[in-house]
């Protein structure tokens, strides 16, 4: 494993007169690297540095990024005051920074940001406690930012997750000293460090405590504390980055109370628990797991001994070797409506409107391949929820109909298409399922959301929408958090239990999808709106309102920093800035998008009803191409490796290229396709209308030609 690396930059004493001196800076440094240098809970190679010069500091970043290996750690904090230029670029200021001297004299971001894209590192950790134009007194403390400078926009990266203490309009506070024991420290690194040093930011209770756990737990107390603060969070990583151990980890109070129950049915459900808990613990956990088994092993019920010793003798068959602290986690009553609220209006001077094609070019028809598909499998009922596949597992919604007992969520292995299991739902699932903690999560029409076990198939738990039988419901899910909408309410549980951490009623309409941004849930219901609430409190945020009813789809940037709703009735695809509701572009289209759209590449793919085809540029919404597939569209794309797949109702698999539009291959199957597929492993995943599930090769480098082949494997 890669080592773990973090350097500490504090600066708080100023040549400068005109830089306010502040107080919290060598106490939030010292505090942390004693959090992060302890091995038990971090384990981090610490270097502090306080009040040096610009130069020292960046031969100190040099040698941080200098030499490292991809899976290294490499984390860099720096708590102090922020500076921009006249161009408005940012400059972190050192112990010799000169406010009229930007240039020569402090840490430009830009010039981080360069240090850390050098970096070999693919797991990069930046935090900036800082402010931006100096710190101004304040009511509580004093403010360390100003409202004009984005300490996000400078920074980005592959591999990287960059924290900040507040957003672009806000302030970051210091405390008076009164709340941290006589000590003056940063509201937002006070949380920071409590929340890694007594494990309370372990959101999910599986020992190890993420950065996504540790931003949502950091943005809880600070805006409970102060709540004109909100710290904000930008990633592009893969999986999960673990930056510590809890080490005051104890078993969850549900399950420790079903353990000491005299009820046999009770000890059972533990068993499923306690084996959750060896699958996703770190070593900690997963000893005490084990400790409770061996006891439930040799307990009165045949039926609770039985079901301990089954998943002991599991865990031989499959031996898991203890792992470190830096392990990577693969991708984890009623009330009445609100009020309607008032619309964020949708401004009248935005992008101009791209007009729709006059024509669209169309798709000659292509003899199929001769290939028959690698492997095919049967469900009951339709396929017509989007295909997800998560870890090696092949997630596949059977719709039954009007078949009470038909409809079913499946877990297919992946290469294989073998059934690992099978799960009968109370309603069709119509909505793309999520899966989080070891859980995958189903929402069905009829208003209930289904938390199941990915290995076993086993419910975990559920959650029914009250007096709303006939609802539309969907999920969506980020770190510790599954959001869930049905009927008029928008609700935020732990992705462990059903325990509610808040709910909101929305609008005066079902709501019909629910996405989730940077640090927002956005939801959007059978009227004109779409709503946004922070992801963490629950408070309400901007409201949209068009024209004309909104689709239940959405796509959301691959920053995290932007939202695409298409007009179900005007023809038109949007973006919006996530954090302010602001129209950015609006592009036209031949007929209305019905389905999501997706990014990929920067690009917006989206398909209408008529057959035709979009790519849209994320940034500008200028239409880079359209073209007709030839029969309508339901479902939409996936775009993998410069290919774009979509199911026709003809029945047909297409691929284009997805830089030009050129049509590549097809694959007839004999039944519609109403179902988004999925791609991984170099593999096409699709379903159709006729219960069949399919499994083909991806296209290997098409150009575009019509060269390439849906091959079977």
């Amino acid at each position: 494993m890669g080592r773990r690396l973090a350097l500490l930059i504090a600066t708080y004493a100023h040549e400068d007169a005109g830089l306010r001196q502040l107080t919290a800076p060598a106490h939030d440094a010292e505090a942390l690297g004693e959090t992060l240098r302890d091995p038990d809970i971090a384990g981090f190679e610490v270097t502090t540095l306080v009040n040096q010069p610009h130069y020292e500091v960046g031969r100190a970043i040099g040698e941080l990024c200098r030499d490292r290996r991809r899976d290294d750690l490499v984390l860099l904090y720096f708590t102090g005051h922020g500076l921009k230029d006249d161009a408005g670029r940012l400059h972190l200021a050192m112990t010799n920074t000169r406010r009229d001297n930007l240039a020569f004299t402090s840490l430009p971001a830009e010039l981080v940001d360069r240090a850390l894209a050098d970096c070999m590192s693919r797991r990069q950790v930046l935090i900036l406690d800082c402010c931006y134009g100096g710190a101004f007194p304040a009511a509580g403390g004093l403010t360390k930012s100003d409202g004009e400078t984005h300490a996000l926009e400078p920074f980005g990266g592959r591999g990287r997750t960059v924290l900040t203490a507040a957003d672009a309009s806000q302030f970051s506070f210091e405390s008076d000293g009164e709340l941290r024991g006589g000590t003056a420290r940063s509201v937002f690194t006070h949380h920071l460090v409590n929340g890694l040093r007594d494990g309370t930011a372990d959101l999910d209770g599986d020992g190890d405590i993420t950065l996504d756990e540790l931003y949502a737990y950091v943005h809880e107390k600070v805006v409970d504390e102060m709540p004109q603060q909100r710290p904000k969070k930008q990633a592009d990583v893969e999986g999960q980055i673990v930056i510590a151990r809890n080490v005051h980890w104890t078993l969850p109070a549900h399950l420790a109370n079903s353990l000491d129950s005299p009820i046999a049915t009770d000890r059972l459900g533990a068993v499923d628990a306690l084996a959750r808990l060896l699958r996703i613990g770190n070593p900690l956990v997963r000893e005490r797991a084990t400790a409770e088994l061996e006891r439930l092993a040799e307990d009165d019920s045949r039926r609770v001994s039985a079901a301990a010793n089954e998943v002991l003798r599991s865990q031989i068959r499959e031996p898991r070797d203890a792992e470190p602290p830096d392990t990577e986690v693969p991708h984890v009553a009623e009330e009445g409506p609100e009020p309607a609220e008032p619309s964020v209006d949708t401004p009248a001077s935005v992008t101009a409107p791209v007009t729709a094609p006059e024509q669209p070019v169309v798709v000659p028809e292509q003899p199929a391949p001769a290939a028959a598909p690698g492997w095919t499998t049967r469900v009951d009922g339709a396929v017509r929820a989007p295909l997800i596949v998560a870890d090696g597992v092949l997630y596949v919604c059977g719709d039954g109909g009007s078949d009470s007992d038909g409809h079913h969520l499946y877990a297919f292995d992946a290469a294989t298409g073998e059934q690992r299991w099978r799960l009968t739902t109370d309603q069709p699932v119509r909505s793309t399922p999520v899966v989080a903690g070891g859980l995958v999560f189903a929402a069905t029409v009829g208003g209930q959301l289904y938390a199941v076990d990915t290995l076993s198939g086993t419910v975990m738990w559920t959650y029914k929408n009250a007096n709303r039988q006939k609802a539309a419901a969907a999920v969506a899910a980020r770190g510790p958090w599954v959001y869930f909408v049905g009927g008029f309410y928008l609700r935020c549980f732990y992705v462990t239990d059903p325990h509610e951490r808040w709910h909101r009623g929305v609008g005066m309409s079902d709501l019909q999808w629910v996405a989730v941004t940077a640090d927002q849930v956005w939801c959007g219901n059978t009227g004109r709106n779409a709503y946004a609430t922070d992801a963490v409190t629950g408070k309400k945020g901007p409201r949209l309102a068009l024209r004309n009813s909104w689709s239940s789809p959405r796509a959301v940037t691959e920053d995290g920093l932007g939202i695409h709703i298409v007009g179900e009735h005007d023809g038109a695809v949007y973006r919006f800035e996530a954090g302010t509701g602001t129209q950015v572009w609006r592009c036209a289209t031949l007929s209305p998008v019905r389905f999501s759209p997706v990014v990929a590449d920067g690009r917006v793919y989206a398909g209408d009803g008529d057959g035709n085809l979009y790519a849209i540029d994320e940034a500008t919404g200028a239409l880079r191409w359209c073209v007709s597939a030839g029969t309508a569209l339901n479902a939409s794309p996936a775009v993998a490796d410069g290919i774009l797949y979509v199911g026709g109702m003809d029945g047909k698999l297409f691929a284009f290229d997805a830089a030009t539009g050129v049509g590549i291959d097809h694959l007839p199957t004999g039944n519609a396709i109403q179902a988004t597929p999925a791609v991984a492993g170099g593999l096409v995943y699709f379903g159709t209308d006729g219960g069949t599930v399919h499994a083909i090769r991806a296209i290997v480098n098409g150009s575009g030609s019509g060269s390439g082949r849906a091959a079977a494997v």
